[in-house]
């Protein structure tokens, strides 16, 4: 078959963002999509890494946090994805995906802890009030209601 025009490139991309943090250490934005890009290709335990670092830079920047829980609930570390997400829906309390994730990770505590559940309804109702269109939300409301 014929090859993919962008075939190679998340290597090629990696090398590029790795030389802008060389130049710009105190950058956010490549370090960012560089933990996007990791966990993308399931490479969880160097996206959290990277997370951690951009959070040591950027403690208030809101995408490192949730990030860092979207991998932490990838990892199975609940918990941890849940506070990261709190923080997360606390620095931007506007953003649908914040709340969304923060009520996915809130149900898989829920499975071994129910006193979860109320936060879950909350961050799903939340998710969908600031994004009615957000098909998953409303999904997870219904199925917790």
């Amino acid at each position: 078959g014929t090859d993919h025009p962008l075939q190679g490139a998340p290597e090629q991309l990696d090398a590029e963002l790795e030389q802008a943090r060389r130049l710009a250490p105190e950058a956010g934005k490549p370090l960012e999509l560089q933990a996007e890009l990791a966990l993308g290709q399931d490479r969880l335990e160097e996206a959290l890494a990277l997370c951690q670092q951009g959070l040591k830079l950027h403690p208030d920047h809101y995408l490192f946090w949730l990030k860092e829980g979207a991998v932490l609930h990838r990892l199975g570390r609940s918990q941890e994805a849940v506070e990261a997400l709190r923080q997360a829906t606390r620095l931007a309390p506007d953003s649908p995906i914040a709340h969304f994730n923060l009520a996915v990770a809130c149900v898989g505590m829920a499975k071994s802890d129910p006193s979860y559940l109320p936060e879950a309804r909350r961050a799903a109702r939340r998710a969908l009030e600031l994004d009615p269109a957000m098909q998953p939300a409303r999904q997870l409301v219904e199925g917790l209601e």
